[in-house]
């Protein structure tokens, strides 16, 4: 339920707001939210209550899904990448990408999703030349 899923977007930023309250600000948090931006503001707000992340997929996948119906036409950008905003300098902007990995596979989208998942991977690029914490 919508409930129980803000009780544990609230977990988690309440987490994360513990693990960044020193001098470690970097944050990457990667999962299947089973959110959809826009429809579920609510959790992400509820992730997000302070403003310190960025959600880099809602902005670069925008209009595109990561969740494949049971016909294996798309679903719902369900994946998420959230940075921190102001301190997460690494990615690099506009690298996030769905990954068509049943063409790796090779499978059909709804081969891919009878034989492995549902769910789409998506990839990122970040540069870490230098340890910047």
């Amino acid at each position: 339920s919508r409930n129980k899923r803000t009780n544990q977007a609230t977990a988690i930023a309440t987490f994360i707001g513990t693990a960044t309250s020193g001098s470690e600000k970097d944050v990457l948090l990667i999962g299947d939210y089973n959110m959809i931006p826009g429809d579920d503001q609510v959790n992400f707000d509820a992730f997000n209550p302070s403003g310190f992340l960025q959600f880099i997929s809602s902005e670069d996948l925008e209009g595109q899904a990561t969740h494949l119906t049971s016909s294996g036409g798309d679903g719902n950008l369900l994946a998420g990448f959230a940075i921190s905003a102001a301190h997460t300098d690494e990615y690099v902007a506009g690298s996030l990408r769905i990954f068509p990995i049943w063409r790796a596979l090779g499978l059909t989208r709804q081969e891919y999703r009878i034989q492995v998942s549902d769910h789409l991977p998506v990839l990122a690029r970040f540069r870490i030349v230098g340890d910047d914490d």
